[in-house]
């Protein structure tokens, strides 16, 4: 008799579960234009791999992907990775988690494979998988007979997901832009682009890199004219180009100062410029300039740094407005505290990381990823009516000014003095 959800058919499962093998591997939900002329959204996640084979064949031919897909946000990434660890309450009712779901929905509107996950001493079961519409699942009607239960060892079950936290899983955190797009990559130290390069998870004809210095008008042009002609005209520009140089502006000499800004801001107008004429003739096109907390909000020492900033939100409105009847948009994604090569000197010292990461709401600094999160919106036809604007990735530091501010009884009261309500 197939089991109800009232028996306990899956104490006992549990305890006839036998032993196999639990890996991740990258796997793709291919994006493209249907034939009715929609778009199928493209997705990378991790799937799991039991007894050696992806689970998602084993359950049947569905068109789903793992909860640990590669373009949720990094926090609710690593939440899914804690709940899997059973670190987390289980987001369903009678221990019950989604195992795959539908790659464009984040409930269960289109249904989901659910399963029970538990621990029986170190070990992990899965068990009850079933297909659930509704807040609980109907093992009778919808289970999937036949599949599972399953036992891991807990340690090699533990590592496997402890490894996408930390990035050391195949595929962990892979991003994909834009459905069928084609890269290119411009930078004046051709070591580093190489290196980047063969890291993009891009077919090898739809990437490329070029030395490209984007304070020379020859240079951006020439580099322009080198990816339109090898494919077609651009119609999404992220502008990254970035330089910082501490000092007092008392002691800023106007070659230092001239330096800067050639490269934040007048490399940006440069780089606008040649791709913004190709995405006039496509007839559209998206422009993502990258910025910065600190051009809205000094950063002393920095010389011209902030003002480079300030002057990239200025330079990415003007740009929307004058290009928008060209069916172009124009937005700002500016990071705050954020670990990258150029600003790891500042997070050696763990004391003084752990200051930056007391200082933000959010709790911690933020990543490349979460930029990347921001910048794939931006450039995506969900944000097509957004234009001119700055969005800002900072985990809620920049409206935690007052928050910073000694206000003598205005604190937050004590869990034993919180009024009851």
């Amino acid at each position: 008799m197939p089991c109800s959800e009232s028996s306990d058919c899956g104490n006992t499962h549990s305890m006839s579960a036998e032993y196999t093998t639990f890996g991740l591997a990258p796997a793709m939900r291919a994006g493209g234009v249907l034939s009715n002329g929609d778009y199928q959204i493209h997705r990378d996640f991790v799937d799991f791999i039991v007894d050696g084979r992806p689970l998602l064949f084993q359950l049947s031919d569905l068109d789903a992907v793992s909860p640990l897909a590669s373009d949720v946000p990094p926090a609710i990434f690593t939440e899914q990775v804690r709940s899997l660890l059973l670190e987390a309450e289980a987001p369903l009712p009678d221990g019950r988690y989604v195992v795959y779901g539908c790659p464009e929905c984040a409930d269960l509107a289109c249904g989901a494979v659910t399963a029970v996950i538990e621990r029986d001493g170190e070990d992990f079961i899965w068990r009850d998988f079933a297909w659930q519409t509704d807040e609980h699942a109907d093992l009778e009607r919808n289970g999937y007979h036949g599949i599972g239960p399953f036992r891991f060892h807990g340690g090699r079950y533990r590592e496997a997901l402890a490894a996408l936290l930390d990035g050391r899983a195949p595929g962990a955190r892979r991003r994909v832009l834009l459905i069928g797009a084609r890269v290119a990559l411009l930078d004046r130290n051709e070591e580093a682009l190489t290196s980047v390069l063969d890291t993009l998870d891009v077919d090898a004809d739809r990437r490329m890199a070029l030395a490209c210095d984007v304070t020379n008008t020859a240079s951006v042009r020439h580099a322009a004219d080198h990816v339109s002609g090898a494919w077609q005209p651009v119609t999404l520009l992220v502008n990254t180009a970035g330089v910082l140089r501490p000092g007092a502006l008392m002691s800023t000499s106007l070659d230092e100062w001239n330096e800067l800004l050639a490269v934040n801001l007048s490399g940006y107008l440069l780089c606008a410029q040649a791709f913004g004429r190709q995405m006039i003739a496509a007839g559209g096109g998206g422009m993502i300039h990258i910025g910065s907390i600190s051009g809205s909000h000094p950063q002393p020492f920095s010389g011209a740094y902030s003002v480079s900033k300030a002057g990239v939100k200025m330079l990415s409105q003007l740009l929307a407005v004058e290009l928008a009847e060209h069916g172009i948009r124009s937005n700002v994604v500016s990071p705050a505290m954020i670990v990258t090569p150029m600003s790891e000197f500042a997070y050696r010292d763990a004391a003084v990381r752990q200051r930056r990461e007391q200082m933000v709401p959010a709790g911690r600094v933020s990543t490349p990823a979460d930029v990347a999160g921001a910048v794939l919106f931006l450039a995506s036809d969900r944000s097509s009516y957004i234009t001119g604007q700055e969005l800002l990735v900072d985990g809620g530091l920049a409206r935690a000014l007052l928050s910073l501010v000694p206000r003598p009884g205005f604190g937050a009261p004590a869990a034993s003095e919180a009024p009851i309500r």
